[in-house]
């Protein structure tokens, strides 16, 4: 399934996620988002939760995947 995910991007360089909508329109809006470090690879991964579904958000370059909603 593919998402659009929607994030403020600061002139520090700090990438905060917003929500994402998934190919049917519907929308989950971040409320909590704790950035991860996983070892020296080039991604950023991010831990969210909205609504209730908790699920890690990552962040290469200009590219995001969504993994693990529950």
């Amino acid at each position: 399934m593919g998402y659009i995910i929607r994030a403020d991007f600061y002139p520090n360089g700090e990438v905060v996620p917003l929500g994402l909508t998934d190919n049917h329109g519907n929308s989950l809006y971040v409320q909590k988002a704790k950035r991860i470090k996983h070892g020296s690879d080039e991604y950023s991964y991010f831990e969210c939760l909205a609504d209730g579904k908790r699920f890690l958000l990552t962040f290469k370059g200009v590219e995001w995947g969504v993994e693990h909603i529950k």
